[in-house]
């Protein structure tokens, strides 16, 4: 939602700015914020250097762009689903195989949400990711951690 409100709305900065905020807010511990800080500021460098949340920076930008939408949230979600399953392959959970069937399987998924996402609004969004949260803040006070977040 946050990616589709700032595709469609690249040219207001205004715009953008409360997206942006309402997009730190949203990340529920520091490592959370700084990850999502640092992924969008890693995206903007060749654009604007500016430190903006990084569904914010990629909806932004692929508007900007002329990229569809629906396409654009699709190949967003891939890229999250991608870097997961890289993830469970690095620490043994799924051999390459295995990680190349879970994405395919779960490409019919990213299908629906991206269209699902693409006819969004900032009224649809909503949270309750307080489990989430609560081992996202225990997290980034353990001493050995393979992940920010």
């Amino acid at each position: 939602m946050l990616f589709a409100g700032s595709h469609r709305g690249y040219r207001d900065g205004d715009r953008l700015t409360e997206l942006a905020g309402l997009a730190a807010a949203l990340a529920g511990s520091r490592e959370r914020h700084q990850e999502t800080m640092l992924l969008g500021e890693a995206f903007l460098t060749a654009a604007q250097p500016k430190r903006v949340a990084y569904p914010v920076a990629v909806g932004a930008v692929t508007g900007a762009h002329g990229i569809a939408l629906e396409q654009a949230l699709a190949a967003f979600l891939h890229a999250y689903l991608s870097q997961a399953v890289s993830a469970g392959i690095r620490l043994g959970v799924a051999g390459q195989k295995d990680g190349v069937a879970i994405l395919a399987g779960l490409e019919a998924h990213v299908m629906d949400i991206a269209a699902r996402a693409a006819r969004s609004s900032l009224d649809d969004l909503g949270s309750a990711t307080v489990q989430a949260d609560i081992a996202g803040l225990r997290h980034e006070t353990q001493q050995t951690r393979l992940f920010r977040s």
